[in-house]
């Protein structure tokens, strides 16, 4: 829930408003998006003072992902080469919206949305006129990519360690988020049940939200650009109760036409360690390299670099086999030594090295085959005048 003063509630419940706007931009050379978040306000001494694009803009359209506004400049101030203010609207630059009333200062307007622009702000140039207008679209910081494409691993927790501490590690370590950009509970009141417990190969995004799902809560990025939570459960108490239907005109129940479906979601291994079926996957990937006179190889495979990670019921799948090929060399077979690895062992015929042998001795046999060279005259004539 999004905190809103006494006076704007007093304007909102009047219905007397005149709604108003403001977007701010501040050039991300000079502070961080971070640095924005984090400050008490938009005109605070820790910041620069932003520029106003309020004056420039139309056409606004905004939800919890993006911004998007057309800029109109007559005076080509922000043209991306020579423009006065080119930084503003360049990659990584920060936007800000700000809504409220005309009746009430800003301190009492609310901050909808803060995110950044990515890449290059196309342009349109007039001829006639010389105005530039451009279409500009600042995304919000739920949308950064390397949030929620980069795999990360984090460090190891004992059992009994809150799954708060894992979360903050996460989003200081990996999203670069400090305590003021968070108002995530420290402790979640939920422990690691596992003697060692550790996110291995996911986004940061997924591993928070990982974590949040086991005490029903969704993460996601408020207006201010904080990361804030909500609240799932179906036991929890109203955030708001409406006296008397007061502020409902009328109301709609949607049409279902499908049953419900539940579901079980089995994520990993609970506290005693028992089994889980799970559908065939693959464990891993290994080669095996022989030559003509390596008779026998053996490898050893196992199921992760810790050689934790358990398994039964393990199977190979020949890619390529030593077999391919003309003739049949060899064979290759697996076998299940224990729930933590396999062995792959490679065996090559014994008339695979006789016959290299061979080849061999014919090449050297050749090699002391003397070379006889046949002289021959050529005969030529002239015609002279």
């Amino acid at each position: 829930m999004r905190y809103i003063s006494a006076a704007l509630q007093e304007v909102l419940e009047s219905r007397r408003r005149r709604p108003a706007y403001k977007i701010y931009a501040w050039d991300p050379l000079v502070t961080t998006i971070s640095q924005v978040v984090s400050a008490p306000g938009n005109h605070h001494s820790s910041l620069p003072e932003p520029l106003d694009l309020t004056p420039y803009a139309s056409e606004i359209t905004w939800s919890d992902k993006q911004l998007g506004f057309t800029i109109v400049d007559p005076q080509n101030l922000f043209h991306p080469d020579t423009g006065e203010y080119r930084n503003y609207l360049r990659d990584a630059a920060i936007i800000r919206l700000v809504e409220g009333d005309e009746v009430l200062p800003e301190a009492d307007w609310l901050v909808t949305f803060t995110g950044q622009i990515h890449g290059q702000v196309g342009w349109k140039k007039t001829r006639r006129t010389g105005e530039i207008a451009s279409k500009v679209t600042a995304f919000g910081r739920a949308e950064t990519q390397a949030f929620k494409r980069r795999k990360i691993t984090s460090q190891e927790y004992t059992v009994g360690t809150d799954l708060g501490i894992a979360l903050f590690d996460i989003c200081e370590t990996f999203m670069g988020l400090t305590k003021a950009e968070n108002r995530i509970p420290f402790t979640l009141g939920r422990q690691f049940k596992h003697k060692v417990n550790q996110l291995a190969q996911v986004s940061p995004w997924h591993g928070i939200s990982s974590l949040l799902e086991v005490v029903c809560y969704v993460p996601f990025f408020d207006g201010e650009g904080k990361l804030s939570y909500v609240n799932k459960s179906l036991q929890r108490p109203p955030a708001k109760v409406l006296e008397d239907y007061v502020s409902f005109v009328e109301y709609e129940v949607p049409e279902r036409s499908q049953d419900a479906v539940n579901k079980v979601k089995v994520t990993f291994l609970d506290a005693q360690l028992e089994r889980v079926d799970s559908p065939y996957q693959q464990l891993g990937t290994a080669q095996v390299t022989t030559g003509f006179f390596s008779m026998h190889e053996r490898l050893e495979c196992w199921w992760s670099e810790d050689h934790k990670q358990r398994a039964s019921g393990t199977g190979m799948k020949v890619i390529k086999s030593v077999n391919s090929g003309i003739l049949p060399v060899g064979s290759e077979e697996y076998a299940e030594v224990d729930e933590f690895h396999g062995v792959i062992e490679v065996e090559i015929s014994v008339w695979v090295p006789i016959l290299a042998t061979v080849m061999i001795a014919e090449y050297l046999a050749a090699a002391f085959i003397f070379d006889y060279t046949f002289g021959a005259t050529s005969v030529g004539g002239g015609v002279g005048a």
